[in-house]
């Protein structure tokens, strides 16, 4: 019981320097993310960039998001974007902007034009017979992650409808670096800020700029506002797959504009140190306990037989590459090389801003916040087994993993087969069942209820009873109720040991609250002061009625250190007082102060309990023969059972039927 409280001390105090950290590392975040303006700012700006526009052949009203033909690219383009969205020169009631001409929504100004960007598979006979060549001579070959990986075409290629056939327009493939050991690369179309760049947009057109061969396209810009001192790298995206289906995609991400110049940022400043100096003396601190555990044990690896040290070490790598990537985004000379004036914000080299660089490094940053948000939740969970009250869901988690991890194979091979049957019977119909990833999502809606059977039924009224009913009795009706039944009796396991532990020695352990152990733990912190305590602060009722003072009572070293030598002869037995003080007559202890320890920790026993040496006695005087007999017992009735299965197979061998 000593042993337990002392390690569960321990464990209180990391868990409240664990707590701490992750605390102050969190509120870093929060602040680095400043998501409150952020988020206002790109909401507004999405719902400006996806306002309608009156289609000039069908009048009908389409945005960004409903473009599904290459005529419809461009006439979003022509008609909505470059007129009307990106380049804004009038004010609300009419009258031309004098000043800060392309500003948005009266704070968001246009920082120096717009790129274009295209990236294009290579070129390829198609993967078909020869016969049907002559109908379909070229392929192209499909590309993935935004066209940066598979078959990327990076030769240059000409227009389609020269003014001049001997000098036709040629579009290079570029690469542009944008710091970091990062490249943005395609066949870049760069627009100034000035209206009159929208002519070049009929004429990328008729030039078949976009063409059979490209795979990705991105329009991007970046947009300042000076309020919140953000700017906004807008980024619309289509994939061009090779079914011939446009795939359009909108994307925006802010970017503080300033690092480290206000006194807020030097106050986050101080706390990214903080956190840095502190994520050191951690790392150092397992580095050692690692050593002396791997010294001890004799293994390498024995540092991480406790699941929660696996975890807190790869929190601290994770925080370790956070701290990295963070470093890279704060150096990064991209703001700094910014040439400021009037009319734009452009590089040194007089481009424009391009940002993709830090955009990808924020989203992986954040990202990887998140991961650690995760790990936090487990640690901490972890850290509830010191209150026994609060380690219900651990505990519980505990007792059902093994079944539960076991059932989960079965669960898993369900899920498959009912996810391949689903692709098989509506891949071709439904979007949501045409790939194995959308497909994995579709059948875990239908597993929580969420699935519309009608939708299916529509697509194909034969295959839906196929695979709706089935699935609903097999998931829904049967797994889903086994899963319930195996957590519930993880749940029982839990409230049986707790049981058991409440008859037992640790029962002041597991009925302790936790505001208690929290108050208990602020005592022991300040006994120093404990003459300034109100006197019921240090009284402690014993189970057997006496009152012991919490500070005059041996601690918990001193009592390890007291039964070191004899544990082995005391160990899970009764002893008489008198021989327990004979036992340590060379330990400087009076019977008074070993009578507290026992009245501290409810360590007396009762004059009728036995030892197990007694217990064995009886079972071998009363017991172990009473059983001898019954199995002889049994022996005799299995003997005549076969006698009598003997006699009844010689009656029917007399008497055939």
């Amino acid at each position: 019981v000593v042993r337990r409280k002392m390690e569960q001390t321990v464990r209180a105090y990391q868990f409240v320097r664990y707590l701490i950290f992750s605390g102050l590392s969190l509120y870093v975040v929060w602040l680095q993310r400043d998501a409150e303006p952020a988020c206002s700012l790109q909401i507004g700006l999405k719902d400006y960039f996806m306002g309608g526009y009156r289609d000039p052949n069908t009048l009908e009203i389409k945005n960004f998001m409903s473009i599904s033909t290459v005529d419809e690219f461009w006439d979003w383009h022509m008609y909505a974007f470059c007129p009307d969205l990106i380049y804004v020169q009038d004010l609300a009631n009419g009258e031309p902007m004098t000043s800060e001409i392309n500003t948005m929504m009266q704070h968001n100004r246009l920082t120096s034009g717009f790129r274009m960007t295209q990236r294009r598979g290579k070129p390829s006979t198609c993967p078909i017979q020869k016969k049907w060549w002559v109908f379909a001579p070229t392929c192209t070959q499909r590309t993935y992650v935004e066209g940066l990986v598979g078959a990327v075409d990076k030769n240059p290629f000409t227009g389609a409808l020269p003014d001049d056939p001997a000098n036709p327009p040629v579009y290079v493939y570029e690469e542009v670096d944008l710091g970091v050991g990062m490249k943005d690369t395609g066949y870049f179309q760069i627009f100034g800020g000035d209206p009159s760049e929208c002519a070049r947009i009929p004429e990328l057109k008729r030039q078949r700029w976009i063409n059979t061969h490209t795979q990705y396209y991105r329009l991007d810009f970046v947009v300042y506002n000076p309020n919140v001192g953000l700017f906004t790298s807008i980024n619309f995206k289509i994939v061009f797959d090779n079914s011939g289906v446009l795939i359009p995609e909108y994307y925006a991400e802010t970017l503080s504009s300033t690092i480290y110049t206000s006194w807020t940022d030097m106050v986050r400043l101080g706390l990214e140190i903080g956190v840095v100096i502190w994520w050191t003396i951690i790392m150092t601190v397992c580095m050692i306990r690692a050593r002396t555990i791997a010294k001890q044990e004799k293994r390498w690896m024995a540092y991480f037989d406790e699941t929660i040290n696996i975890f807190v070490c790869v929190q601290l790598i994770l925080i370790g590459a956070i701290f990295i990537i963070w470093g890279l985004m704060a150096t990064n000379p991209i703001r700094d090389g910014l040439i400021v004036t009037g009319d734009s914000i452009r590089t040194t080299e007089g481009r424009m801003p391009n940002f993709q660089g830090l955009v990808a490094m924020s989203q992986l940053y954040f990202i990887l916040c998140g991961i650690n948000c995760l790990i936090i939740l487990t640690v901490i969970l972890s850290f509830m087994r010191i209150n026994a009250n609060l380690s219900q869901l651990t505990d519980t988690i505990s007792f059902m993993l093994r079944d539960l991890m076991q059932f989960l194979v079965i669960l898993v091979l369900l899920i498959v087969a009912f996810m391949l049957m689903a692709h098989s019977l509506f891949g071709n119909t439904l979007e949501e069942f045409a790939d194995l990833g959308r497909c994995f999502v579709s059948v875990f809606e239908f597993l929580m209820g969420s699935g519309d059977y009608f939708e299916l039924a529509e697509a194909d009224p034969v295959a839906a009873p196929l695979f709706f009913f089935p699935f609903v009795f097999v998931m829904l009706f049967v797994t889903l109720n086994i899963t319930i039944a195996i957590i519930m009796d993880g749940y029982t396991a839990m409230q049986d040991n707790r049981k058991i532990a409440k008859e037992g020695f640790f029962a002041e352990m597991t009925i302790l609250p936790f505001h208690d152990q929290v108050f208990h733990g602020f005592l022991r912190l300040f006994s120093f002061a404990n003459r300034y305590f109100p006197q019921k602060w240090s009284e402690i009722k014993s189970h057997n009625g006496r009152i012991v003072d919490r500070f005059e009572c041996a601690s918990g070293q001193e009592i390890i250190n007291l039964f070191s030598d004899i544990e082995e002869e005391v160990e899970n037995q009764l002893i008489p007082f008198d021989q327990l003080l004979r036992l340590l007559r060379h330990k400087p202890i009076s019977p008074e102060r070993l009578a507290g320890i026992f009245d501290r920790y409810n360590a007396w026993g009762s004059a009728n309990d036995g030892s197990a040496a007694e217990y064995a006695a009886t079972f071998s005087e009363q017991l172990l023969p009473d059983l001898t007999s019954l199995n002889n017992l049994v022996a005799t009735i299995q003997n005549e059972q076969k006698v009598l299965e003997n006699k009844i197979e010689h009656i029917i061998m007399a008497f055939p039927t």
